[in-house]
């Protein structure tokens, strides 16, 4: 039982990571007109840019956990379901981010979203998603 209090706080982080930035950015629909300003870009980056290393490491932690997970009744089945919908709400985010940066910043974006989406594929590769 030492893990579950582990896929609670990681649950709770990784939603906590995706929401936010997603309010911050797009209110999750993407229903901004435009680009964003400079000014914009700059602090939405620099929150992503917190985000970023703590989805990163959360999504290492359910990795690493996945035999602990394993050996808990239903926790894999529900990591699993908590990954996907994740990974999904983080596609929105990307999309939007992409969508709204200015040029001049398409470059930073795609390198925070490559660095979410590669620890998204290993994690979703470890549990066979």
């Amino acid at each position: 039982m030492r893990c579950f209090p582990t896929l609670i706080i990681a649950a709770t982080l990784a939603k906590s990571v995706v929401s936010a930035p997603v309010h911050l950015c797009c209110c999750s629909t993407c229903h901004f007109d435009g680009t964003v300003t400079a000014k914009e870009a700059d602090a939405v980056i620099a929150t992503v840019n917190t985000f970023v290393p703590q989805a990163t490491a959360t999504l290492s932690s359910i990795f690493t956990k996945k035999p602990e997970f394993d050996a808990i009744l239903l926790a894999t089945a529900l990591v699993k379901s908590e990954i996907k919908s994740l990974d999904t709400q983080t596609k929105v985010l990307d999309a939007c981010l992409i969508d709204k940066t200015s040029p001049s910043y398409v470059a930073a974006v795609n390198a925070l979203v490559t660095q979410i989406s590669s620890s998204f594929a290993s994690t979703m590769i470890a549990y066979s998603i």
